[in-house]
């Protein structure tokens, strides 16, 4: 099952949306900023908003 999610940053103050099948384990991968170039590079302590 996949879960559509919406993030939060209060660093940049923007939402992210995305999707993915473990939105915990998405969430550690956004605040890890594994990905150079990334939407939520520049984004820290981000929350995770709602979760459909």
């Amino acid at each position: 099952m996949h879960f559509l999610y919406i993030i939060y940053s209060p660093k940049t103050h923007k939402f992210y949306v995305g999707e993915t099948k473990n939105v915990d384990k998405r969430l550690e991968v956004h605040n890890s900023h594994t990905f150079n170039g990334a939407f939520t590079k520049g984004a820290e302590n981000i929350k995770k908003g709602a979760c459909l």
